[in-house]
């Protein structure tokens, strides 16, 4: 499987931080790579940013998406 997030409105820094940095257009062929079994990449997650990969093997080990939905949930309940 592929985990991919995708950066909008709550900045994704911190996972970012934890990856491999990247700066590189998103295409279906670089995906599929980053995603090869048993290659340096394939572990963790893949950060997008507009139309950029901009990190790869990203994690959430600082537990800070917990923190992105309580403010995503704060934002929505404003909006309501």
């Amino acid at each position: 499987g592929a985990l991919i997030a995708i950066e909008q409105e709550t900045s994704l820094a911190e996972i970012i931080d934890t990856g491999i940095t990247l700066d590189a257009q998103v295409s279906s062929a670089l995906l599929i790579n980053t995603f090869i079994p048993n290659t340096p990449l394939h572990d963790g997650a893949a950060i997008i940013r507009s139309d950029r990969l901009v990190a790869a093997t990203a994690s959430d080990s600082a537990g800070c998406s917990g923190n992105i939905r309580k403010k995503n949930n704060r934002q929505n309940k404003g909006n309501q």
